[in-house]
């Protein structure tokens, strides 16, 4: 159901088209200037919309940022993945996008975008069927900065059917 302009939008697909399809769809139904993808099964903090938008109205070339965040398994288990820089900062976006080049540190849930970033990374897009926001991430930071807020705000839960779980086997 579509919101009122400022707000967000929930929908449900008549079938399952993938996290590639659902993220393509997300963005073309967002209206906004920021755009964070959340699962049915994580969560933000309450300050986690707050806390990136601190940073994305002071530095204006940065892409996105990312927060910390936590695990919850199957079983309710929560574990705190540990911080991937050791404190808050900007980091220049050559300098991130070697990082992005060895290991996917982030999972959607805990990015907050801005929309030209995507526009610009979605003009070069290739489907992918898993990881594509690994590459999306990588994309964006060879153009732009990348904020980092060390403090977890977000959190993501494993299970057995999950794509990054499946991926990593």
């Amino acid at each position: 159901q579509k919101m009122a302009k400022g707000h967000f939008f929930v929908g449900k697909n008549r079938r399952n088209i993938g996290s590639f399809g659902n993220t393509a769809r997300c963005f073309e139904e967002a209206e906004g200037n920021y755009i964070l993808y959340l699962s049915s099964d994580d969560a933000i903090k309450p300050a986690f919309v707050e806390k990136c938008m601190e940073i994305m109205t002071e530095y204006k070339n940065i892409g996105f940022v990312m927060t910390n965040r936590e695990e919850m398994d199957e079983e309710g288990n929560i574990t705190e993945v540990p911080p991937f820089y050791n404190q808050s900062c900007v980091i220049p976006g050559e300098a991130q996008a070697a990082v992005f080049m060895m290991a996917g540190i982030a999972v959607p849930s805990q990015i907050l975008r801005r929309r030209e970033a995507i526009y610009s990374v979605a003009k070069e897009r290739m489907a992918f069927q898993i990881a594509a926001d690994w590459y999306d991430n990588f994309v964006m930071s060879c153009t732009y900065d990348v904020g980092y807020i060390k403090d977890t705000l977000c959190q993501y839960r494993i299970h057995h059917s999950n794509e990054t779980n499946s991926s990593e086997r």
